[in-house]
C-alpha cells in the first residue's frame, strides 16, 4: 500500500477486485502480448477519437441516453435534446475530455490484460421511462467475480477529486456518477441480470497521476427516481431553471487586515494565528459544473460570463 507524505494518513491507492489486479499486473516484470485485447483497445481508441473530435456536435438533437439525465441539471438535458446552439468549446476542454476517455479505456484494457473477466463493454441496454420509452444505456462493462457480478464504471479524475473520494470512502454525485451507476444497474436488471452493486474504479490524472482507487457503490433507488424526474422536467413546456448559484469571488491577501469592514474573512492556522484574509471582489464565479457546460452563454444561463485563468485553472466569472 502506498502513502503520500504530503497528505498524512491519506491512502493513495485503494484495493479492490480491479485495482489490485491492475497493480499486480503492472508490477510484474514480464508481460505477454495479448493480440485480441490489444486489437480491442485500438478499435476503442479510434471510436473515441472520432466521437470526441470528428462527429458533429449538433447531430444528436432528439437523442436520449442515460447520461443525458445523470447530471444534476435538467436544463442542460433540455438544451441538449432540443439541439440548441452551443458555446464554442476551448481546445483545452476538448483535449481534457478526450484524454479522460483514453485513460478510462486504458484502465479497462489493462484490467482485461490482468485477467479480470470483464465483458459487455458498451453493450446496448435500456431503461424504461415513465412514458414507456426505452432510453439507451451503455455501461463500461460487466465484471464477473464468480460469486457475484458487478456493473463496472471507470472514471478519470484530478488529484483533488481523487483525494476527496479516498477521504470520503467513494465518489459523490456532484457530476452524477452515483446516479449513472444506479441507472446502469437498473438497466442491467431490466435486461434480466441480477446486479446489486457497481465496481467504481477511479484513476488520478493530476499531480498524483497513476494512483488508482476502487469502491463498491450500492444501488440507490432514489438516484433512479431523481433521474426519471429530470427526464420529466425536460419533457415539460417550460424550460427547467438553472439548479446552481454562482459563488461570490474573493481575493486572498497575506498578513493581518488593518481594519475589518465586514467584507473580509480572516484565515488562521491551527493555533489561531491570523496569516491572511479573503476580501470580496464584487464579482461571482460560476460553479464548476456550469464552467464545463456547453450552454453557459448561448443557453441563456450566464450570458455575461467570461473565462479567466486563476492559479493555472480556467474559471468562469460573471
Amino acid at each position: 500500500m502506498k502513502f503520500d507524505s504530503r497528505v498524512p494518513e491519506l491512502r493513495v491507492d485503494t484495493d479492490g477486485f480491479v485495482a489490485t489486479a491492475i497493480r499486480a499486473y503492472l508490477e510484474q516484470p514480464h508481460k505477454a502480448l495479448h493480440q485480441v485485447i490489444l486489437a480491442e483497445m485500438t478499435q476503442a481508441f479510434r471510436r473515441t477519437v472520432v466521437r470526441q473530435l470528428m462527429q458533429g456536435r449538433e447531430d444528436r438533437a432528439g437523442y436520449e441516453s442515460t447520461t443525458l439525465y445523470s447530471g444534476p441539471c435538467a436544463r442542460k438535458a433540455r438544451l441538449t435534446f432540443d439541439g440548441c446552439e452551443r458555446d464554442q468549446l476551448q481546445a483545452r476542454t476538448l483535449l481534457k475530455f478526450l484524454l479522460g476517455d483514453i485513460v478510462e479505456l486504458s484502465v479497462l484494457g489493462i484490467a482485461k490484460l490482468a485477467g479480470k473477466q470483464i465483458g459487455a463493454n458498451n453493450i446496448d441496454l435500456t431503461i424504461m421511462g415513465r412514458d414507456g420509452v426505452a432510453v439507451p444505456v451503455h455501461p463500461d462493462g460487466l465484471l464477473d467475480e464468480g460469486a457475484a457480478q458487478y456493473n463496472l464504471e471507470i472514471k478519470s479524475c484530478d488529484s483533488r477529486t481523487f483525494d476527496r473520494w479516498v477521504a470520503e470512502g467513494g465518489p459523490n454525485d456532484d457530476w452524477g456518477y452515483r446516479t449513472q451507476a444506479s441507472v446502469e444497474i437498473q438497466a442491467w436488471r431490466e435486461a434480466g441480470y441480477a446486479i446489486n452493486d457497481t465496481c467504481f474504479v477511479a484513476v488520478s490524472t493530476g499531480s498524483r497521476q497513476g494512483s488508482i482507487g476502487e469502491w463498491i457503490v450500492p444501488f440507490e433507488p432514489k438516484k433512479v427516481e431523481a433521474w426519471h424526474e429530470r427526464r420529466a422536467q425536460r419533457q415539460r413546456v417550460a424550460i427547467p431553471m438553472v439548479p446552481f448559484r454562482s459563488v461570490p469571488e474573493t481575493k486572498f491577501s497575506r498578513g493581518k487586515p488593518r481594519f475589518d469592514d465586514g467584507t473580509r474573512t480572516v484565515r488562521a492556522d491551527k493555533n489561531g494565528k491570523v496569516y491572511g484574509y479573503e476580501t470580496l471582489t464584487g464579482r461571482a464565479q460560476l460553479p464548476v459544473q456550469c464552467g464545463y457546460c456547453d450552454y453557459k452563454i448561448t443557453g441563456g444561463c450566464w450570458p455575461n460570463a467570461g473565462m479567466e485563468m486563476k492559479d493555472g485553472t480556467p474559471v468562469w466569472i460573471t
